[in-house]
């Protein structure tokens, strides 16, 4: 069984090394194509975020006031869907200058929750770098002034707000390029086996020995 094994790896590998040009030329172009893209065609993505601080009843949470601290992570998923209403995009557009649709910006706003937290993150992406830190940092503010008229409170309080980005996070061309290289390979792998499957010529001595179980007599030499 072991020697099956051994065999079979052996011929896998012969197989592999007879075709290796399809094995260097489809990843390396899939790589160079991938670093293109990367670098010259797909636009940098940058991302801001803000937190925001919640207490309940817009009154200081004592740290072993458990009941406090639940409602307010209440309020905290309540609040989560008001970031993304129609209302706050609404505001925030106005502000923009209309130049973004209320639409866009509920697309472009990412809310979380910080675990085990009453902090709530508000982030977003964009492809403008100056304006995605403005764009999430009036959110921010619409959403804390918002609040005082929906439910009658000052509970909410900007933390940290957001600042012009630095680096984009989007596209990863290390990652992209990494990616594409393992998917190169493992098309030219396809691609060479496919080809391996449909040839059903024999091409050496073992080959006839193993399919059609015959004992080769002679081999006529190639002349060049």
């Amino acid at each position: 069984m072991q020697l099956e094994e051994e065999i079979d790896l052996r011929e896998l590998g012969q197989i592999l090394w007879k075709h290796k040009l399809l094995l260097i030329v489809i990843p390396l172009i899939a790589v160079i194509t991938s670093g293109i893209l990367s670098f010259f065609v797909l636009p940098p993505v940058y991302e801001a975020s803000a937190t925001l601080l919640v207490n309940k009843g817009g009154q200081k949470l004592i740290r072993d006031d458990y009941t406090s601290l639940l409602a307010a992570k209440e309020l905290v998923k309540t609040y989560n869907e008001i970031v993304k209403s129609r209302t706050v995009a609404e505001k925030v557009a106005q502000n923009l200058g209309g130049e973004l649709k209320p639409e866009e910006i509920q697309e472009m706003l990412k809310v979380s929750l910080l675990k085990d937290t009453i902090m709530l993150t508000i982030s977003a992406e964009d492809t403008n770098q100056e304006r995605v830190a403005h764009l999430v940092n009036t959110v921010a503010y619409v959403f804390a002034d918002q609040i005082k008229d929906m439910m009658a409170v000052d509970n909410v309080k900007v933390v940290d707000p957001a600042v012009r980005p630095e680096k984009p996070i989007k596209p990863k061309k290390a990652l992209n390029m990494a990616m594409a290289l393992v998917l190169g390979l493992m098309v030219a792998a396809g691609l060479i086996f496919l080809l391996e499957f449909l040839d059903d010529s024999l091409k050496t001595p073992e080959d006839v020995e193993k399919y059609l179980e015959i004992p080769v007599l002679g081999i006529i030499p190639r002349r060049d």
